[in-house]
């Protein structure tokens, strides 16, 4: 089992996580973690005046300095949500926070206008540029069209993979397609984060290190952020991200109301549940 580094920074950045159905179905989605729990809730049409407690949320940031927020979801999709524009808006124009989104880059062709409104940098999941291997993880075999998406979007941006032992021979040639784009600030290569799956993940955990292991071998680290060494590969700073051992710190609001202070996602909202629900 990997202990978790509880030594964390200053918060730098919070979270709105939203609930509801997502257009994906990754195996190893953190908010399969608490599957049950999640899928009871749905904001994915709710207008930000009526999501609850958002704007105590929204204080509490500011008490702590926090410039950044970051729209994404914990069971579904940031672009999924029907009042994105308005919620960008409100967080930036009202209350003078940056915003940024996590997407898994589905619909971000579609909504180009709304990403680019943004003032914060822009998070795509790519996992696999193979239709096939992308139905294994996702369920579904279409790959958003990243030439495009890469190319049109204003704001600097990161994209991000989780390995999975599907994809793990393919990470190089992701970061390959990559660094083609200057706009990308840098790669992220993530371990498979859980509470409550390790056994089930642990043959794809084990791939992310034994990929890791290797490849520091061939390619010079460059950087470290927040106990995450960056290397350098084809010329893109790539982050090797494991995010149980990081000293990277957060808020964490749920659509449902819930508000974390703590950076573990399930073990924050297991926390704070009782107190918002």
């Amino acid at each position: 089992m990997i202990r978790k580094n509880r030594k964390r920074s200053k918060y730098s950045f919070a979270n709105i996580n939203f609930l509801g159905k997502c257009n994906l179905d990754c195996f190893f989605c953190l908010g399969k973690d608490l599957e049950k729990e999640f899928s009871k809730y749905n904001q994915l049409n709710t207008p930000p005046s009526e999501l609850p407690n958002l704007d105590e949320f929204l204080n509490l940031c500011k008490e702590l300095n926090i410039e950044n927020i970051y729209i994404t979801g914990q069971n579904t999709d940031s672009l999924l949500y029907r009042h994105l524009d308005e919620l960008i808006d409100y967080l930036q124009e009202k209350w003078n926070f940056k915003v940024g989104l996590r997407t898994n880059g589905l619909l971000a062709k579609r909504k180009i206008n709304t990403i680019n409104k943004c003032k914060k940098s822009i998070s795509y999941t790519l996992l696999t540029l193979d239709p096939e291997i992308m139905e294994k993880i996702t369920g579904v075999g279409i790959i958003p069209d990243f030439d495009y998406i890469f190319r049109n979007v204003k704001i600097p941006q990161r994209v991000a993979t989780v390995v999975t032992t599907y994809n793990v021979d393919e990470i190089l040639d992701l970061i390959k397609f990559v660094s083609k784009y200057p706009q990308i600030r840098y790669f992220q290569v993530r371990r498979i984060s859980t509470d409550t799956r390790y056994d089930e993940m642990k043959e794809h955990i084990e791939a992310f290190e034994n990929f890791y292991e290797k490849i520091k071998q061939k390619f010079p680290q460059v950087d470290e952020f927040e106990k995450s060494p960056i290397l350098d590969i084809y010329g893109v700073r790539t982050s090797f991200w494991r995010t149980v051992e990081t000293t990277v710190n957060s808020l964490n609001y749920f659509s449902n109301g819930v508000i974390s202070k703590e950076y573990f996602i399930i073990e924050g909202y297991l926390k704070y549940k009782e107190k918002y629900l």
